[in-house]
């Protein structure tokens, strides 16, 4: 596996390589001297150090100094500065090398440390115009840094070496700088950047076009995967964010694993969402798969069909849950068989429940019917030997009137008789 390493970061979430620049002539070369001296703690006149500073190298029998000795020397001492301590004196100044510049004033650290540590740098400074009265200074320590090119407007220097600005930067006190955050420099060499129009923002600094100007979009989180740019990055809103899964999880089948970013803050059917995949663990023998790379074990992508034939017909399975276990069979009609059994099964299971349900109801309604009759029976049979006693009265009742009825006829026929005997 090859790899490579990633300008991408929270500065740079494009991971944008440097700009290439235009190297240039410089205008001179700076080395920066630093000289601690013994023998004074006052500061003499700075005009006259200078001097005594040039004598010294032109003087000195080194080749190393050669660039400030001669009539029209390719070095000069410039800007003398001193200040002053209880024991020492520290005199600053720059080598300024402005001819030949072909061949800067690197050995000319070296040189000045050797005669340090020699002791052998010594000054005569005079201080009175009149009357020729000298300090003469002994170089004790130097801190010497350099050369470094002095370059020309809209061009900084990188060591000894000058380079027009590009774009996305701007020359300040002779080095090349970013444009900072919602500003951006669209030419080479320039002194300054300009605003970004209409409130719009810029990514990060160094902006080289007013296109970079945008509405700003932060890289939303990928459960299960990552992105790049990566999540939390702001960038433009219409940069491309491209979706990567963890091993076993994958987008839906079909959908493109890039998005503007614009379009990921907004839950969509089509946002790369990374779904766990779906395993096929078994393949029927008289089956023949399209996909030969299909087989045992293979892992699907959420809602990836697999086309297959059993006997001459075609058919598919597809992987609509993710992480689904998927079996591949041809024997259709054992499914349906096995399918039918399970589904009557469940009906008659369901009707026998049903049944059970309504036979328990009934009789507690019944043992709830036997207790009211059971309550309700002494009342009854009261009632029943009160109104028998009753009828049984008046039947007695009856009797009588008509027993009474007969025996006055009998009389009656009686009398009849007598008065038909007269």
């Amino acid at each position: 596996m090859s790899a490579q390493w990633s300008h991408m970061s929270a500065v740079n979430p494009l991971g944008e390589l440097p700009k290439c620049a235009e190297s240039i002539t410089p205008l001179f070369y700076l080395t920066t001297v630093s000289m601690n001296f013994l023998g004074a703690t006052s500061c003499p006149d700075l005009s006259k150090t200078q001097l005594a500073l040039t004598n010294y190298f032109s003087a000195s029998s080194s080749e190393s100094y050669n660039c400030v000795k001669g009539e029209n020397p390719a070095c000069t001492i410039t800007e003398v500065k001193c200040s002053s301590s209880a024991v020492s004196l520290k005199i600053t100044y720059f080598v300024n090398q402005t001819g030949n510049l072909g061949s800067p004033v690197d050995s000319f650290k070296a040189q000045i440390a050797a005669d340090l540590e020699s002791k052998t740098f010594k000054l005569s400074v005079n201080t009175v115009k009149r009357r020729k009265r000298a300090i003469d200074l002994t170089g004790d320590t130097a801190d010497v840094s350099g050369p470094t090119a002095r370059c020309a407007s809209g061009a900084g220097y990188v060591g000894t070496i000058c380079v027009k600005c590009p774009v996305g930067q701007y020359e300040k006190d002779g080095l090349c700088t970013e444009c900072a955050v919602n500003t951006y420099s669209d030419a080479v060499g320039s002194t300054k950047c300009t605003d970004c129009p209409n409130s719009l923002k810029t990514i990060t600094k160094g902006a080289d076009s007013e296109s970079d100007c945008t509405e700003l979009c932060k890289v939303p989180d990928f459960a299960n995967g990552y992105s790049f740019p990566a999540s939390g990055y702001k960038i433009s809103n219409m940069t491309s964010v491209h979706t990567y899964c963890n091993s076993n999880f994958s987008i839906e089948h079909n959908l493109l694993d890039t998005r503007p970013c614009g379009e990921l803050n907004v839950l969509k059917p089509d946002f790369p969402l990374c779904h766990k995949m779906c395993k096929v663990v078994h393949i029927s023998d008289s089956m023949t798969v399209t996909d030969k790379s299909i087989k045992v074990d293979s892992l699907l992508a959420y809602k990836q069909p697999v086309n297959f034939t059993c006997d001459d017909k075609k058919d598919d399975a597809t992987c609509m849950v993710a992480g689904q276990e998927i079996s591949l069979y041809c024997d259709k009609v054992s499914i349906i068989i096995l399918l039918g059994i399970i589904v009557g099964g469940t009906i008659l299971f369901t009707i026998s429940m049903v049944l059970v349900y309504f036979l328990c109801c009934i009789s507690g309604e019944r043992r709830k019917q036997g207790y009211k009759a059971a309550a309700v029976e002494p009342v009854q049979s009261k009632l029943d030997t009160d109104l028998e006693g009753i009828f049984r009265g008046m039947g007695e009742q009856t009797y009588n009137l008509a027993d009474a009825d007969d025996r006055s006829d009998d009389e009656g026929t009686k009398d009849t008789k007598k008065e038909s005997s007269f």
